[in-house]
């Protein structure tokens, strides 16, 4: 069991919460709050996708991809499972190599053709820091492998 279960688990829950409190849904916009809602204080900064663009490279990333009409009810522009693993890559490879120490995705889509052809950068992502990845059907969490 990763490190991070209970992370995804308390997150799922936020999700849910935060979905039936708002009658059009989650906005890409309510993903960073809702992320830092659900941690506390007990990452200190994160970086989170979707996000605010320009924050800097922190310790641990989280990468949200909603798609369940459940979460995002109307809403648009929330990552797709493809954008998200891609934007591991991105920020794991790219201007935070070496910074960023923990990616977090979070999904309620799972796409194996994504995992696939950026399974090799993900491993070597896996080589220096850590990568955990759930996925949810809205009542329950697996963590996924790479």
């Amino acid at each position: 069991m990763g490190e991070f279960n209970g992370f995804a688990n308390d997150l799922l829950l936020s999700l849910k919460r935060f979905s039936i409190q708002s009658s059009s849904g989650i906005s890409p916009d309510d993903i960073p709050d809702i992320v830092s809602d659900t941690i506390g204080n007990r990452l200190g900064a994160i970086n989170c996708y979707p996000g605010i663009p320009g924050y800097g490279c922190c310790q641990t990333a989280h990468f949200v991809s909603l798609s369940s009409k459940a979460f995002i009810g109307t809403k648009r522009g929330h990552l797709d499972f493809f954008s998200a693993i891609e934007k591991i890559v991105q920020h794991m490879q790219g201007s935070c190599q070496g910074k960023t120490y923990t990616a977090i995705l979070f999904a309620d889509s799972w796409n194996s053709s994504a995992v696939d052809k950026w399974r090799d950068n993900l491993r070597q992502i896996a080589k220096d820091a850590h990568i955990e990845m759930y996925y949810t059907n809205g009542d329950t969490i697996t963590e996924m492998p790479l």
